[in-house]
């Protein structure tokens, strides 16, 4: 049931029927409250109830004490990304858990706090997210975690907690993967276990050891990401440090000026990412001694980091999307940059800018990837234009704004065709093409809903265009096109094309309109999208 959407955001009472049932996994779903029936699922060993998409109102998600009726469950899988409502649910009685993974407080009170002390010992991984110093120190107590039968452990910080004074795991010998979200107030050596395999530490915001000293000791260790991990402004890799050391991902390092690579350290590296980190003019290097170097990214960094480094025969592997820097210090939230990886995942589904005006994604195509904007209606007349109407300028009779929830659950303003728009009442808007990426052909459609019940007979035709603000011959000329509406679909999300661009050719202040639209449509935006 990955994906499932429905209309209450509730999982039907139904499920409960399916007592045979091994595995459910209702991941990235709009479902925040699962019905009390699904403790009927005794044979259940699987739960994944990630990703749930709470953008549409924040509901807390409603989990019911029968979970705990689950016995035989070993792998349960939370969402964190929304409030929740927990009321008495027992994890003690899941006596054969093996993964939990994101598991937070509930609604007030200390439910958390009582039952991470009570988690089987039997667990393996662990996801865990804290906002009090007490839920801190009562996870480093989680009974798997103190008999060293944990093998991965995730530990997020909010609301200010930071790790210190807490119970030393420095000496287990299971825990090989180790995730460490917020600050850390206590020195590396306390907290670090020799075995590990795999080391992230975020936000850590380190300031009076470099951390490279003691992770560089560690014997195993095969990847390690650091990100906004670290205050100071030199790292230092000893020689006959990282002996293991695979994959290196650095992103986010504000202060770090300086890096020194001495020789044997790093003489297994395959793989160096190196993101956003500003002050680092200099390319280190030491990294020449690397020979197992098969793979460097960077972005985000200094213009004479990137030219010391093409100077060496390094460059950037991927072409980062056209503007990309730019685009994203407009977006709604925080765009995750501690990787590529993450980073072109977040962008391919896709971001919110200029607090739900536009969207913004990415595409890929053999020669990088390219830039994608929706225009909802909002955005589109927002101040009047130049040379004409603005949708603000015309009468509130002729249209009305509506909220209406995407195929994802958001909700989104869209425009409700109330009375014609004739000639004289344009929908327009305007768009930067400079955003868009170079020596591609985009299409300029907008994107409306016919509604059956109310739509008049026969339709009149729409004329969709597009034209610069100032024209020149670069430009191109102004584009229109006629659409007969009588024979689109009804009820549905359609597109009528208003024109096509090339870039590098066509750039500037594009002007996009429609006119004809009949009471019965509804405006969503314009989408701008590549050709291939």
């Amino acid at each position: 049931l990955w994906d499932i959407k429905t209309f209450n955001r509730a999982l039907p009472a139904q499920i409960g029927s399916l007592i045979h049932l091994r595995y459910l996994g209702i991941r990235a779903s709009n479902i925040t409250e699962l019905p009390a029936s699904i403790g009927n699922l005794r044979n259940l060993l699987t739960l994944d109830y990630r990703d749930v998409d709470s953008t549409v109102d924040q509901l807390p998600i409603k989990i019911p004490d029968t979970l705990g009726k689950l016995v035989l469950l070993r792998h349960l899988f939370l969402p964190i990304e929304c409030p929740w409502s927990v009321g008495d649910l027992s994890l003690s009685s899941m006596k054969n858990l093996r993964t939990l993974w994101g598991v937070k407080r509930g609604e007030g009170g200390n439910w958390l706090s009582r039952q991470v002390a009570t988690l089987s010992i039997t667990l393996k991984k662990l996801k865990i997210v804290v906002s009090t110093q007490t839920e801190l120190a009562m996870t480093f107590c989680c009974p798997s975690l103190l008999s060293d039968e944990l093998h991965t452990f995730h530990c997020e910080m909010k609301d200010g907690v930071a790790l210190q004074l807490v119970e030393h795991i420095c000496n287990h010998q299971q825990l090989h993967k180790l995730i460490l979200t917020g600050e850390i107030r206590m020195k590396l050596a306390h907290i670090l276990p020799s075995n590990l395999v795999i080391l992230e530490l975020k936000d850590s915001k380190l300031k009076d050891e470099d951390p490279m000293a003691t992770i560089g000791a560690m014997q195993l260790l095969k990847l390690l990401r650091l990100s906004n991990s670290y205050l100071g402004t030199t790292f230092a890799c000893k020689c006959g440090s990282f002996p293991q050391l695979e994959e290196l991902y650095l992103a986010n390092l504000k202060n770090l000026n300086e890096w020194t690579i001495e020789e044997e350290s790093l003489s297994c590296l395959k793989k160096l990412e190196i993101l956003r980190c500003k002050q680092l003019m200099r390319f280190p290097k030491g990294l020449l001694f690397v020979t197992t170097l098969v793979e460097l990214e960077y972005f985000g960094m200094p213009k004479e980091f990137g030219q010391q480094a093409s100077g060496l025969g390094w460059s950037p592997r991927y072409r980062l999307p056209h503007y990309f820097e730019t685009i994203v210090e407009q977006c709604d939230t925080l765009v995750d940059t501690s990787s590529m990886n993450k980073l072109y995942e977040h962008l391919t589904a896709g971001v919110f800018l200029n607090n739900k005006r536009q969207k913004y994604w990415i595409i890929k195509q053999e020669d990088g990837y390219h830039n994608c904007f929706m225009l909802y209606a909002i955005d589109l007349f927002p101040l009047p234009l130049d040379d004409g109407l603005s949708l603000g300028h015309l009468p509130y009779s002729c249209y009305e704004y509506i909220k209406m929830a995407e195929s994802d659950g958001t909700l989104i303003e869209v425009i409700q065709v109330q009375q014609p728009f004739g000639c004289n009442g344009f929908i327009r808007g305007k768009f930067d093409t400079r955003y868009l990426s170079m020596g591609i052909t985009y299409e300029v459609a907008f994107v409306i809903m016919l509604l059956e019940a109310v739509c008049a007979r026969p339709i009149p035709a729409a004329v969709c265009g597009i034209a610069f603000a100032r024209p020149s011959l670069h430009e191109g000329p102004s584009q229109k096109h006629e659409h007969s509406l009588d024979d689109k679909p009804k009820d549905e999300w359609i597109r009528l094309l208003a024109g096509r661009l090339k870039m590098p050719q066509n750039t500037g202040k594009l002007q996009i309109s429609l006119t004809g639209i009949q009471p019965g449509a509804i405006i969503k935006g314009v989408i701008i999208e590549p050709v291939f």
